[in-house]
Formats: C-alpha cells, sequence, structure tokens
C-alpha cells in the first residue's frame, strides 16, 4: 500500500506540473487564445499607407504616376481678370435716320418745319479699346472710334456727313458658353464729334450766303466740328486663341447704335435754325483683344 500511494502522489505532481507550464505558456503571449507565440515581425508584409479621406473600406484608389487623378475635377478655364485691350474694324451695314430743322424765335415761319428722311449708305470704322475686369465676368472700360466715312441718302440725292470721331463708356458682362468662347452683351454711351463732309460743307456754304444779304444786325453760321451723343446695345462672342493662357483672342460682333447731333445753322437777331440730325444703325464689328 505504502509503494502505491506513492506512485499515485508522483502521478499528481506529473499532473500539476503540466498544467502549470501550459498556464506559463498562455500568459507570455497575450491575445493569443491558443498560447502560440505571434509570427516573426520582419516576415509580415507591409501596411498599405493610409491616405486622408480613407473610408474604413479601405483605401481609395491611387492615380499612378504620369496619369491624371480621376477623382479630382479639372480646373476651371482661366479667366482675363485683369482686362483686354482690343483692335476693332467696323462697317455699317444699315441705318436710317431724320433731318429736321429746328427753328426757334420770333422771325420763324409759321407751322412745323418739313422733315427729311435719310437712309445710311454705307461707311467704315476702325477703334480701340481698353476693359477691365477683377472676375473675368463683368467688364467696364472706355472706346474710341473712328469713323472715315459716314454716307446718307435722301430725296434729293447722297449726303456725304464726313468724318466721326467717337469717345464711349462700355460695360460688358461676358457669358462662357466653352472654356473658348465667351458670349459678351454690350452696353454703352458716349459722345461723337462730327468733323464735316461735302454735305455738311454745302449747307454752311448756303447759310453763308443768307447771311450775306441778309439786313440782321448779326447773322453768324454754325460750322463744323459739332456735338452729339451716341448711345448702344450689342451682342457677339469672343473666341479664346490662346487656351488657358487666354491673352489673345478673336472677336465679332453686331451692333445697333442711336445717335443725335445738331448740326450746320445759323444764329440771327430774331431766329436761331440749327439742323438736327437723329437715327439708329447697324454695325458688324470684329478685332482682336490681348
Amino acid at each position: 500500500m505504502g509503494a502505491q500511494s506513492l506512485g499515485q502522489l508522483v502521478s499528481v505532481l506529473v499532473g500539476a506540473a503540466v498544467l502549470l507550464g501550459s498556464t506559463a505558456s498562455a500568459a507570455q503571449y497575450p491575445g493569443d487564445g491558443q498560447g502560440t507565440p505571434p509570427a516573426d515581425e520582419t516576415r509580415r508584409p507591409p501596411a498599405d499607407p493610409v491616405y486622408p479621406g480613407d473610408s474604413v473600406r479601405g483605401p481609395t484608389e491611387r492615380p499612378r504616376q504620369g496619369r491624371t487623378d480621376p477623382y479630382r475635377a479639372p480646373p476651371p478655364p482661366r479667366s482675363k481678370s485683369k482686362g483686354v485691350t482690343a483692335l476693332r474694324v467696323g462697317v455699317i451695314v444699315g441705318g436710317s435716320g431724320v433731318l429736321e430743322r429746328d427753328c426757334d424765335g420770333s422771325g420763324c415761319p409759321d407751322g412745323a418745319e418739313p422733315e427729311i428722311d435719310y437712309d445710311d449708305l454705307g461707311g467704315f470704322a476702325i477703334g480701340l479699346e481698353a476693359l477691365g475686369s477683377k472676375n473675368g465676368v463683368l467688364y467696364a472700360g472706355a472706346g474710341f472710334q473712328y469713323i472715315f466715312w459716314n454716307g446718307v441718302e435722301n430725296g434729293n440725292g447722297e449726303v456725304d456727313l464726313g468724318g466721326e470721331f467717337e469717345v464711349n463708356l462700355i460695360i460688358e458682362p461676358r457669358i462662357s458658353a466653352t472654356p473658348e468662347l465667351q458670349i459678351p452683351i454690350r452696353g454703352f454711351m458716349g459722345i461723337g464729334v462730327y468733323l464735316g463732309g461735302d454735305g455738311l460743307e454745302d449747307m454752311e456754304a448756303s447759310y453763308d450766303a443768307q447771311c450775306d444779304t441778309s439786313l440782321d444786325l448779326t447773322c453768324s453760321v454754325r460750322e463744323a466740328p459739332y456735338v452729339g451723343v451716341n448711345y448702344g446695345l450689342g451682342v457677339g462672342g469672343v473666341y479664346d486663341l490662346d487656351g488657358d493662357d487666354g491673352n489673345m483672342g478673336v472677336r465679332v460682333d453686331v451692333l445697333w447704335q442711336g445717335y443725335w447731333w445738331r448740326g450746320p445753322g445759323t444764329d440771327r437777331d430774331e431766329m436761331d435754325i440749327v439742323n438736327v440730325f437723329s437715327g439708329s444703325r447697324i454695325w458688324l464689328m470684329t478685332g482682336v483683344e490681348f
């Protein structure tokens, strides 16, 4: 009995030792429920880089070198935020007006003075404009234009009204139709200086003859240059030739222009006579911006 009891005691002690060894192995590697040591750290594959905006579903696709990022919107077209300078040429393609003789004073004849209708025969002009903008959408500035010839036709034949110099203030919003094409909508107003042509000189000569035979103590003739006002609206297109640089473009416009100016006449003792021109005309303009 003594030997059997000693054998059982040894078996119990060996089982306890095995149990304690197993518990010690599990405690040495926390987090491993099987008591197995982790794999060598040097054998783990490198982790994927983490980018801003990655979600729990994993990192988003990253662009390869030399390719465009599919998740980034293309940059907007460069606007001409500092303004433009334009050189323009144009022709009058149509128009009409009325010539009225305005008489003021006790010597004026009774009844309304007759009006003479006339049609524009055409004209050619060159111009220079400087427009500024802070946002590339609304432009404002000044324009200068010289008309080399302005002819009209009435019931008595053709009349050459001569050259005209204009200075206009311009306001122009632009709508971007495409990155290369803008649609300008123009409004303008200014003054016109009429330098006189053969037709106006003939009218001045006629009033000179009247003054020579007049009994009035004072009789003077209104002569060129004459000053008037003009105003108008228009629409066109500006096509950018430099792409994103936006430094040069080709422009085409159709403009409606109204005008009013006082021409030849006489100042006498008892009456003042002035010929007033008023009407409108259509311009076809083209040019370059830079």
